[in-house]
């Protein structure tokens, strides 16, 4: 049987961090994607799904672009040397009902060097990011 009898998987190749291959005509990239720090964050997600970003100022995470359904992304935040740095979110992240209250995003760590890590799966359904949970504090 040919390679080409398993259907669109036929290879996956590695080279440094990125793994890049025909599986459904996309690549898969693992690779973090470092972000310059901006008072407004623009992300690419197609790009990849893991975008760290060194918060030296408050920030808004402006609406990702190129989302495909059921993907998924997870903010790393780290705060600087000074810490006490705050994130707004655009109306595209959804956070759900978390304690009763609707689409309440969670507290950041504010502690100097301090990081966090947020994840979301896109909803094409919804037009939105649904927050799937934090860990925080590292």
């Amino acid at each position: 049987m040919s390679a080409s009898g398993y259907g669109a998987v036929n290879k996956v190749n590695k080279t440094g961090d990125t793994m890049t291959g025909p599986l459904d005509g996309t690549s898969i990239v693992t690779a973090v994607v470092t972000l310059v720090y901006a008072a407004t964050l623009a992300i690419d997600v197609s790009l990849g799904g893991h975008f760290r970003v060194e918060l030296t100022g408050n920030t808004a995470v402006a609406a990702p672009a190129s989302p495909s359904d059921g993907q998924k992304i997870t903010f790393e935040l780290v705060q600087d040397s000074a810490g006490g740095r705050t994130v707004t979110w655009a109306a595209v992240f959804d956070f759900g009902s978390t304690s009763g209250v609707s689409n309440t995003p969670p507290v950041l760590t504010t502690s100097p060097n301090r990081r966090d890590l947020i994840g979301f799966v896109y909803s094409a359904d919804l037009g939105k990011w649904m927050y799937a949970g934090m860990t925080s504090g590292f």
